[in-house]
């Protein structure tokens, strides 16, 4: 018979006591494509954040074109048509809304704390154009952790922004 350094339950025990101090949340839990007339589209995309043992900074600013890798400290997205290939056409004007408090520009999360963002962006297409179906896609979500002795900058990465993705949208011209 084997001997364990700690019996089953007791590995258990101590599993549930780390494993909440080394997790935080972030995801996204709505998108939307909301058609208005026969060019324009209002996208949302909603997502929560929040960090065990660190307060959070967040993006109020988006920025259409950055794409992941850039040092901005703005969110990035980009319109895509339905093969996902970029759409350079048309304007956007884009931010983020929380009821976080704001501090020096950024939305403030108090570490232990849930909070809600979204991304609301109102797209217009040029009348003449050819593209019909149209989606918004995150491409660059910075955040900044931090605590007493140190800040740590940080993004979500590509396999995990998938995830913020409108669905794509038809446009009847």
């Amino acid at each position: 018979m084997r001997k364990y350094l700690f019996p089953l339950p007791v590995l258990l025990v101590i599993l549930s006591m780390l494993i909440p101090n080394l997790t935080f949340a972030y995801f996204s839990t709505n998108q939307t494509a909301t058609v208005i007339n026969d060019s324009q589209i209002l996208f949302t995309v909603t997502y929560k954040f929040g960090f065990k043992k660190y307060n959070g900074m967040m993006p109020i600013g988006a920025v259409r074109g950055l794409e992941f890798g850039n040092p901005s400290p703005y969110l990035g997205y980009k319109i895509l048509d339905k093969q996902g290939k970029t759409v350079i056409d048309g304007t956007a004007y884009s931010i983020v809304l929380s009821d976080a408090k704001v501090v020096n520009n950024s939305y403030y999360i108090p570490k232990g704390v849930l909070k809600t963002f979204t991304l609301v962006t109102l797209y217009s297409l040029p009348k003449e154009t050819s593209i019909n179906d149209v989606s918004l896609r995150v491409t660059s979500l910075p955040f900044m952790m931090q605590n007493e002795k140190k800040e740590i900058m940080a993004k979500m990465n590509p396999s995990e922004l998938q995830y913020y993705t409108t669905p794509i949208v038809h446009l009847d011209k």
